[in-house]
């Protein structure tokens, strides 16, 4: 075993110098971001040294067989000798090592090294493509959204003087911005944490009259007029309380219209900006009263006086994290991106397919769970007879999972939801700015050419599409201008997530439990069917050849008595390195055929028939090995 350690290190190692040194000195790289350069030729080389691996270790092991075993001093008179079956079991115990260790390669190595690779291949593409997004965003004075393009740019890029000069004009446009917001509100001297809001509509609606007549006697309008207006929302038509409910409510509202006296303007400004951002809040107009209510808390002066402020402040933030999320949410996607590229085709029961792309993706765990945000997301949307209809796009998403349970069954029905899946993948496709108003990323609808108009935003009572009626508001109006439903298991959609690094870069598990679903989605059952059948049945065929190739050791052992290593021979590991790598290639050609036939001809029973095929090629190359003599 010590001979065969050192000759395989030293085969190995000659090769991987030859590896990097062809991709370093030899052959050119494509066109690279600057200085990238030498990373990626380490890269190459290290894929190129990775990818042959399976050839090089079968060959180092054909010849370290034949060093080990010389003719004089290891002879066996009779086939199936005892002796035979102890030199197997020596060499099945190093097989199996070498198998391990090539399959660990085959799916953790030389996929991570080729992403990688492949990654900084696709630089200078991406890199344009921020630049051109950065400069239409300037162009619609969305300098906020700008930043955030600029940002990924120089990450990319941070030697490039174009990139860099375009970062410091969005750097600079948005410290303008913020200056402006700073002047608006020059008493901004602390910020205030996040109340933790907690939902006023479980008590009943006794105990919301109640409270609302104790603010009431306090002269509490602001408060009187909340409890009694969620008391009034909690009241059905035949509840008995409505009209006290309505009286309290109305009389609340009629006192915060009556002329005020301040001691000062500010006081005044302070009371109708409050005013008008409760207004803003009880019309359903919950970003506007988002924005006014945080200008409030920046005002200390008057906010730390008045819990009303933390209140309907929290109430605002809840609505409008309900329909949209932060812009900021998604920093450092390039950085901490996933997924890549992903495509997918949903068929919606009416026959028309919606074929949804999506160019990044990035998982983020919170306290609700994991989150997932998607920069570039496009749908595109096709009738039954394949034309084009309309698509639509944004440049940052928010998906969550939501329960299946919330849904009433005309939901579930009417979106082609299934009542077994657990989750659904929820998209919110509006963003806007944590702090500055106006500031807002909706979804840029192109439509088919010669049609008009087409109103693909939709408005439905929330309690017909989508939450339990119980927990939904009497009215809200949903338009799929903020989000929408995907009709699949939101396991679907994590898998379908990790597809774009390819089926050879999945986990076992995941295609296994993928394939009956695959057609669903647009994607070939056989290929991933191939693929698992494959992958899985790998290390068995490995481990066949490195039997048949201990048996050719054997037969072609070297004449000298006690010779572990010559010099000389070093200028035949090139020549037995080549020979090797076209056999190993040749090798896995039939093996593709191989299984493509077998999943062509059996289907999923592919996946028991391939191993039990590969089991008996194994005994058979054992069966080779046990059978040598001198």
């Amino acid at each position: 075993m010590k001979k065969l350690v050192i000759i395989m290190s030293v085969y190995l190692v000659i090769i991987f110098a030859a590896c990097i040194g062809l991709s370093e000195f030899i052959i050119k790289p494509p066109v690279l971001i600057a200085g990238t350069e030498s990373g990626y030729k380490f890269l190459r080389g290290l894929k190129w040294f990775l990818s042959i691996l399976p050839a090089l270790c079968l060959s180092g092991f054909t010849i370290s067989c034949s060093v080990i075993w010389s003719k004089k001093d290891y002879k066996v008179s009779v086939r199936f000798s005892p002796l035979m079956v102890k030199y197997f079991k020596l060499i099945l115990i190093a097989s199996l090592v070498f198998v391990f260790i090539l399959t660990f390669n085959a799916e953790v190595f030389v996929p991570a090294v080729r992403f990688r690779s492949d990654e900084m291949k696709a630089a200078p593409q991406e890199l344009e493509r921020y630049i051109a997004t950065t400069n239409t965003l300037l162009e619609n004075n969305e300098s906020l959204l700008a930043l955030r393009q600029a940002k990924l740019a120089h990450s990319l890029a941070p030697e490039n003087e174009e990139v860099n000069a375009l970062y410091k004009k969005v750097t600079d446009l948005v410290e303008l911005e913020h200056d402006r917001q700073r002047f608006l509100h020059e008493d901004d001297v602390k910020k205030v944490s996040k109340p933790i809001h907690e939902k006023d509509r479980s008590y009943t609606v006794l105990q919301l009259l109640a409270m609302s007549k104790k603010a009431a006697e306090e002269k509490k309008w602001f408060e009187a007029h909340y409890w009694a207006y969620l008391a009034k929302e909690g009241c059905d038509g035949t509840n008995t309380n409505l009209a006290e409910a309505t009286r309290i409510a109305n009389e609340a509202w009629s006192k915060l219209n009556l002329p005020v006296e301040f001691d000062n303007s500010a006081e005044r400004e302070y009371y109708l900006t409050k005013k008008k951002g409760y207004d803003a809040l009880n019309r359903g107009d919950s970003l506007k009263s988002y924005y006014i209510f945080m200008s409030l808390k920046k005002n200390t002066e008057f906010a730390n006086k008045d819990p009303d402020i933390e209140k309907f402040f929290a109430l605002a933030e809840e609505d409008v994290k309900n329909q949209y999320f932060f812009i900021d949410e998604t920093e450092n996607m390039d950085d901490l991106a996933q997924t890549r590229n992903v495509y997918f085709n949903i068929r919606n029961n009416d026959g028309t397919n919606d074929v949804f792309y999506i160019n990044s993706a990035m998982d983020v765990k919170k306290r609700s769970g994991l989150v997932r945000y998607l920069e570039g997301f496009n749908v595109s949307h096709y009738a039954a007879n394949g034309n084009f209809e309309y698509s639509f796009s944004v440049p940052y998403a928010k998906v969550v999972a939501l329960p299946v349970s919330e849904f009433t069954a005309d939901a579930r029905e009417l979106l082609g939801i299934k009542k077994s899946w657990k989750y659904v993948p929820f998209i919110m496709l509006r963003s806007v700015d944590r702090e500055t108003e106006g500031v807002i990323s909706v979804p840029q609808v192109e439509l088919k050419e010669g049609i008009l108009s087409l109103t693909i935003l939709r408005e439905n009572n929330l309690k017909q599409l989508y939450l339990d009626e119980e927990k939904a508001p009497e009215t809200m109006p949903v338009s799929y201008d903020s989000f929408m439903f995907l009709p699949m298991p939101y396991s679907d959609f994590e898998t379908i997530n990790r597809i774009s690094v390819g089926a050879e870069n999945m986990s076992l598990m995941e295609l296994k439990k993928f394939i009956p679903s695959a057609k669903k989605y647009g994607f070939s059952k056989e290929v991933f069917t191939e693929n698992l059948v494959q992958r899985g049945t790998f290390p068995i065929l490995i481990l066949a050849l490195f039997i048949f190739c201990a048996a050719m050791g054997w037969n072609y052992r070297i004449e000298e008595e006690k010779t572990m290593f010559k010099f000389r021979w070093i200028l035949l590991f090139p020549l037995y390195g080549i020979i090797f790598i076209l056999s190993y290639d040749m090798c896995m050609y039939f093996f593709n055929i191989i299984n493509y036939s077998m999943v062509g001809l059996l289907g999923s029973s592919s996946l028991f028939v391939g191993p039990f095929f590969y089991i008996v090629l194994f005994i058979v190359s054992s069966m080779v090995f046990m059978s040598r003599r001198s």
